[in-house]
């Protein structure tokens, strides 16, 4: 398993997560957006 350290976590890349990706890069540039697959 890898690990990866960041400022922010979002999960889901719907609307909501890429509102908040954009709002979270405002304050850091360390920002992951976690989708799910099928």
């Amino acid at each position: 398993m890898n690990t990866l350290e960041v400022d922010v976590a979002i999960i889901g890349a719907g609307t909501a997560g890429m509102s908040a990706y954009r709002a979270a890069l405002a304050h850091t540039r360390s920002v992951l957006v976690i989708e799910g697959g099928q």
